[in-house]
């Protein structure tokens, strides 16, 4: 009978833990991104920071542990940025100044390869 209810309280475990993996993770604020700054988020709703930059850096590749990562994106400054999905440029996308994308379309989600904050997209 000991047998028997070790199986159980192994199995209810299991179901549990199966339940608590399948919870989906809380959104991040954006508080981690400093005022006047551009901040990247690996995941939806600036969630999993990535980086941030201020005002003025020419296009510069992303790091390569976070290359391809960007799924929302913050500008909190008043002048345009901008995203590139090659590390050479190619395609570009504005970050409109004082404004947020807080999930990528599942076209451009995890594409990002360099950016900007001198300027948006001509």
């Amino acid at each position: 009978m000991k047998l028997k209810n070790a199986f159980a309280l192994v199995a209810l475990v299991t179901v549990l833990a199966g339940t608590t993996a399948g919870t989906a993770a809380v959104a991040g604020t954006g508080s981690d991104c400093p005022s006047k700054n551009v901040c990247l988020y690996d995941y939806y709703s600036f969630d999993g920071f990535l980086g941030n930059r201020p005002a003025g850096m020419s296009r510069t590749s992303i790091s390569s542990g976070n290359n391809d990562h960007m799924a929302s994106w913050i500008n909190k400054m008043t002048t345009n940025s901008a995203w590139y999905p090659e590390a050479s440029g190619g395609p570009c996308y504005t970050m409109s100044g004082n404004s947020t994308d807080s999930a990528l379309a599942i076209g451009w989600r995890d594409t990002a390869s360099s950016w900007r904050t001198t300027a948006g997209c001509p």
